[in-house]
């Protein structure tokens, strides 16, 4: 048994959820310590000679205590425990220790967990495709999240593609967020935090149809309130100029919806990643055209999932009409002429998925050719191609978050035209 020890006590096998509750339990051990020991220090060891295991050792005074838990996962939910030694003897005070810490933070995982409160702030981002600046309208409650508008302009320069030396400068109107999230300690609930902001990022730029994004990460309100000021720290005062007046800039209210469409995205799985999926191809579309493209048509395939049963081939297992169910979908938000048009693009995201082909101006960066006479293909797929499918993704994620696609159905394939 011993690895690095000269002796080892049993102190048998205990139930925890390892995978869900795990990391609270070693930092209650920790705690522990910390009350009863004043303990300087915590530290893990992962693997080894004997399989996997997890080591915990701690520090007391100035030095570390010479003894040592050992977990050993046994299954997803029993793991065995043991104390060792790196002492001649058996060290009974530390058992006994040991033993109090474990079973001490055995029971606080029954304790119901505390509700951390937490601000962030959000707001719009320029894109090529625009920066025009808009604010938030009146304040919104979405379950345990308020989020309303700074009222104040902030001002950031912004870097222009392939250039050391340019740049615009770019206005916008934070939104301050303002939530809850229940958990051990706030290592545990920043996670849940970050995905619900990520959300909200999300259902705004669905519902507005601007690039809204995370601008300052969720922080525990203790530590003070998320802060917007008036222009980015590193700007210098000779860029400064003269800010324009938050009164003068349009406006634009959280829809009606959005309530019902937060439920919809906790309960629906599908749903909540094909939203995270529009965001990647927002993020990515200034620079990185063709895998904009690849995120856009993943969320209209999302889409077809949800509208159509699932289809596989007896032989091979593989899915069957994949290409057909995307076309029909498109249909929903399109003319059966523009559905037909726009349909193409799925050979182009297969082209890029499987073979690396770049149909936008990645491979040429900084690059710009305008010609009356020679039509762009990397500018056409990029304005056109692209931006119309962001828009049908868009159109199409806003259906399945009021709750307007139509039920799921069988799809039968239209019968071959008589030769």
């Amino acid at each position: 048994m011993a690895v690095d020890f000269r002796w080892s006590k049993s102190l048998g096998e205990f139930e925890i959820d390892w995978a869900r509750k795990g990391d609270e339990w070693v930092q209650r051990i920790h705690k522990y310590f910390a009350d009863v020991r004043g303990c300087a220090g915590f530290g893990l060891r992962r693997g080894g000679d004997i399989g996997e295991f997890i080591e915990l050792r701690v520090g007391a005074g100035e030095g570390q205590l010479d003894t040592r838990l050992l977990i050993l996962p046994k299954t997803e939910s029993v793991v065995n425990l043991w104390i060792c030694g790196t002492g001649e003897a058996e060290a009974e005070l530390d058992v006994t220790v040991w033993t109090a810490a474990v079973s001490e933070a055995l029971e606080g995982l029954r304790e119901p967990h505390k509700v951390h409160e937490w601000t962030a702030i959000i707001g719009t981002l320029p894109s090529k495709m625009g920066d025009r600046v808009v604010k938030m309208g009146d304040p919104c409650d979405i379950a345990e999240i308020r989020f309303s508008s700074t009222e104040r302009i902030f001002r950031e320069p912004w870097r222009v593609n392939a250039s050391l030396s340019s740049w615009k400068i770019y206005d916008s109107v934070p939104i301050l967020v303002r939530g809850r999230s229940s958990g051990y300690d706030w290592q545990h609930v920043q996670k849940d935090a970050a995905e619900n902001l990520n959300r909200l990022v999300g259902l705004l730029s669905v519902a507005w149809g601007f690039f809204v994004d995370v601008r300052e990460a969720a922080a525990p309100l203790e530590l003070g309130e998320r802060y917007a000021p008036d222009v980015s720290p590193w700007m210098s005062e000779s860029m400064h100029g003269e800010s324009r007046s938050v009164s003068t800039v349009d406006v634009l209210e959280v829809p009606d919806w959005i309530n019902g469409a937060w439920q919809r995205l906790k309960r629906q799985k599908r749903l909540d990643a094909a939203i995270g999926m529009y965001m990647e191809g927002v993020r990515v579309q200034d620079e990185h055209d063709s895998l904009a493209l690849v995120s856009f048509v993943a969320v209209v395939e999302a889409i077809s999932l949800s509208l159509f049963h699932e289809q596989r081939c007896p032989g091979c297992k593989g899915h069957l009409n994949i290409g057909a169910k995307f076309r029909e979908t498109l249909k929903l938000v399109l003319s059966p002429d523009e559905a037909e048009e726009l349909n193409r693009v799925y050979s182009s995201r297969s082209k890029t998925v499987h073979t690396g082909r770049l149909y936008g101006g990645e491979s040429s960066p900084g690059a710009f050719a305008f010609s009356f006479f020679e039509k762009s293909t990397e500018i056409e797929f990029s304005h056109q191609m692209v931006q119309r499918m962001k828009n049908v993704a868009r159109n199409l994620l806003q259906m399945a978050l009021r709750g307007d696609l139509p039920g799921k159905s069988h799809y039968e394939a239209a019968p071959a035209a008589a030769s």
